[in-house]
């Protein structure tokens, strides 16, 4: 048996239902079964290049080529949500958020021109860490870091990337952060405390002692009582 394969983008119609009595005419008016069931490996593919989508349209061209495929349900899910905004844990922190932010995507360019330096990239991280998302404050947005932020982004709505933009990084500013946690965070920052030497140096002559000065000591004092 003849077969193909494709990219399919519009409906695809085979074995039509048997022309009626009626004629050519009725057959045409006369609806045909769609033959992509659902299930199948065209539909998978297809829900794999939108399930992550944050347009509602991408998602709406799903169920219109599929309106009984397997993934509706998280289809219809996902666009609620989408139309709906985060949920309310997450509006309750979001709050005069500006709303493009849910919506504009990070990349590594958008985070180039925020021009954060070494500083502000701690700073960063050490709010990360006192919201809950632990990493470590090294300056450097090193791929640990990026997988924070890539937990950190879907937990308040924002499109997920791992990299940030302005509208990201001032709404991560707004955020109320844990004082004892961002102080604990800048344990590891902290170059090891030295200790002064100026006590020390006398402490050492205690210690070890002077044994020429001792006996100076002692035979003066056998010294005077000879004398």
């Amino acid at each position: 048996m003849p077969w193909g394969h494709t990219n399919l983008i519009g409906s695809v119609y085979l074995n039509g239902a048997p022309a009626p009595a009626g004629g050519p005419t009725a057959a045409a008016a006369a609806p045909t079964a769609v033959a992509t069931a659902p299930g199948s490996d065209v539909e998978l593919e297809f829900w794999r290049s939108i399930k992550d989508s944050n347009k509602p349209e991408e998602l709406n061209a799903y169920l219109n080529n599929y309106p009984n495929g397997q993934f509706k349900p998280l289809a219809l899910s996902r666009i609620a949500a989408l139309e709906n905004g985060p949920s309310t844990t997450t509006r309750n922190l979001t709050t005069g958020i500006d709303p493009a932010t849910f919506n504009d995507e990070a990349s590594r360019v958008t985070e180039d021109q925020i021009g954060l330096d070494k500083g502000q990239r701690r700073d960063v991280q050490r709010r990360l860490n006192g919201l809950g998302f632990d990493t470590k404050v090294t300056g450097k947005f090193d791929e640990p870091t990026r997988a924070v932020i890539t937990r950190w982004q879907p937990a308040r709505g924002y499109p997920k990337s791992g990299c940030l933009n302005k509208l990201q990084h001032k709404a991560l500013l707004t955020e109320i952060v844990s004082a004892t946690s961002a102080a604990s965070s800048d344990d590891g920052d902290r170059p090891a405390r030295r200790r002064s030497g100026g006590g020390g140096g006398g402490g050492g002559h205690r210690h070890g002692g002077d044994p020429a000065g001792v006996g100076r000591f002692m035979g003066g004092m056998i010294g005077g009582v000879f004398l």
